[in-house]
């Protein structure tokens, strides 16, 4: 048995960065069939992963779930054992056959409002200004963080009471009193 800080670092490794990684190799080799099997990986991963979601109180419960998980995600990934493609058409691809007719319209729906004109202006508006707008957030933190950091070294700068205080030890005393020690950004421009 693993420490639960391993099993899960592990188990996020091997179901995400070597896929990921893979992928991008199976993507850059011109033979499609490694582009097949990760891709039907990802798809029956991202469908657990939705499962879990969904019933991750439920899984918390379980001893030994993020081993579990590991030797599960190995048996997807392993081209040998071809898990993936087992899961998926054993059980994906029936479900996507039955129910499928009942999921394409809210996906038209959402292509609609993908491809819309909006979300191009909106992406139009980001990439013209996105990078400035992000250099200039940058800077003016840049330019309050000293400000802050010597206000809140004197005393000019309190946290919330309810920030500070622990479980337990009175932080339903300061709801509320927060506002009472906020100071506004404009104030330490002064």
């Amino acid at each position: 048995m693993l420490s639960f800080g391993i099993s899960y670092a592990l188990c996020w490794f091997v179901s995400l960065v070597y896929p990921t990684y893979a992928s991008y190799k199976a993507l850059a080799s011109p033979s499609s069939l490694d582009d097949a099997h990760w891709l039907t990986y990802w798809v029956v991963y991202s469908l657990l992963s939705t499962a879990e979601l969904i019933l991750e109180t439920f899984f918390a419960w379980f001893p030994l779930y993020y081993e579990a998980k590991l030797i599960f995600v190995l048996w997807l990934i392993i081209p040998q054992s071809k898990g993936a493609q087992y899961i998926f058409e054993q059980i994906v691809k029936p479900l996507m056959i039955k129910y499928g007719s009942n999921i394409d319209p809210a996906f038209a729906s959402a292509e609609k409002v993908i491809y819309s004109q909006h979300t191009a202006m909106i992406v139009d508006i980001a990439n013209k200004y996105g990078q400035e707008v992000a250099k200039l957030a940058i800077q003016r933190a840049a330019e309050e963080a000293p400000k802050i950091a010597r206000a809140s070294g004197s005393g000019q700068y309190n946290l919330p009471q309810s920030q500070n205080a622990g479980y337990g030890s009175g932080a339903a005393e300061h709801r509320g009193s927060h506002t009472q020690n906020y100071r506004p950004m404009s104030t330490y421009a002064q």
